[in-house]
């Protein structure tokens, strides 16, 4: 089954996650990023995380579709090695900076958006997300960003 992205569903969204990560195409292949590790899990937590996703205006889709491309990238960033030796170079990455800033500008993104936090009554998360859809509880900034279990 092929996944049809929803979120980073446009032109150039896979360069904006390779281009956030510091990757190129060799790196990061498209398949790579369809991955179910990576953008699938990724876009999963985020419809779960903001009920009213759908409905969003645009300034808010674009927020969290940057959002999305940086959690994305950390998570491809933390499948290289963090040095790599050949005979023509030596490079030793700074995984761990790279996702903490990457991370921390996502969280930033998604406290923007409405009916991403806290600040949404239960009454409100009942009549926008349904029935069906139960809003995960999180400690934290955007817990759900930062799961060890996923990052590490």
């Amino acid at each position: 089954m092929t996944y049809a992205p929803r979120i980073l569903n446009e032109t150039g969204d896979y360069d904006g996650v390779r281009t956030a990560a510091g990757l190129n195409t060799r790196q990061l292949s498209d398949t790579a990023i369809l991955s179910a590790s990576l953008l699938p899990a990724v876009e999963s937590k985020a419809i779960i995380a903001i009920p009213g996703y759908a409905s969003l205006s645009s300034d808010y889709k674009n927020l969290l579709r940057s959002a999305v491309t940086k959690i994305v990238a950390a998570r491809a960033i933390l499948s290289l090695p963090e040095s790599e030796k050949s005979l023509d170079y030596d490079v030793t990455r700074k995984r761990d900076e790279q996702v903490k800033i990457l991370l921390d500008e996502a969280a930033i993104e998604i406290a923007d958006i409405p009916g991403s936090g806290d600040d949404v009554d239960l009454p409100d998360i009942l009549r926008v997300s349904g029935p069906t859809r139960t809003k995960k509880l999180t400690t934290g900034t955007y817990g759900w960003i930062y799961e060890s279990s996923v990052l590490q």
